[in-house]
């Protein structure tokens, strides 16, 4: 059970999702924060590149992906949370830790997204979301993390705050095809004009 879609290829493969009509690169400048986080898990059990530009397996690896909204770096893999940061997730008297190797594009800031493996050792996989769950950013061995806290401008998304997942008038779900732009730029402006709100490049 995944909430977001992901690309699986042999190689690698830049998936850039932007909200048309305006696309911010603005990098986040705010004030770090070490607090444990309430909020919800899902889990994915997808294969393919992560966003920390290793190959992931979500349905063999314990790992997480990370909202969108915590990362800080336009290109992903440069970002802080791909140089040996984990997360570690409490719920129902159950803690792991597990490396974070992802990026949850569809999460919102309190919300994150397990490995499969990484899930079931907190739940059962039947409860797909499940709320009432702490967590926090942890070195490898363990001792709280200082990092930015959370951006209303999702980092390297392309995405305006006000488009961002869980802010008001975004959908939880939504469709982002694909738009041919290297023939010509225009293409994308022709798509937004035919109603396209959202595009894969």
């Amino acid at each position: 059970m995944s909430n977001r879609n992901r690309i699986i290829a042999g190689g690698a493969v830049a998936l850039v999702t932007v909200t048309l009509g305006g696309v911010s690169m603005a990098l986040a400048d705010n004030p770090v924060s070490t607090r444990t986080v309430s909020g919800q898990m899902t889990y994915y059990n997808d294969s393919g590149y992560g966003a920390c530009g290793s190959v992931v397996d979500a349905a063999g690896q314990d790992l997480v992906a990370v909202s969108h909204e915590w990362w800080t770096s336009a290109d992903p893999n440069q970002d802080r949370l791909c140089r040996g940061v984990d997360v570690q997730v409490t719920y129902n008297g159950k803690t792991i830790t597990v490396p974070v190797k992802d990026m949850c594009p569809s999460c919102t800031a309190d919300h994150i997204d397990l490995s499969q493996t990484a899930f079931q050792k907190l739940a059962p996989l039947e409860k797909g979301l499940v709320k009432g769950i702490t967590w926090k950013f942890v070195t490898h061995g363990g001792e709280a993390i200082e990092l930015p806290s959370p951006s209303p401008e999702p980092g390297g998304s392309g995405v305006p705050a006000s488009d961002a997942p869980g802010a008001p008038g975004f959908p939880s779900r939504y469709a982002a095809p694909y738009v041919e732009t290297w023939g010509s730029p225009a293409d994308l402006e022709k798509a937004r004009q035919a109603g396209l709100r959202y595009a894969t490049l």
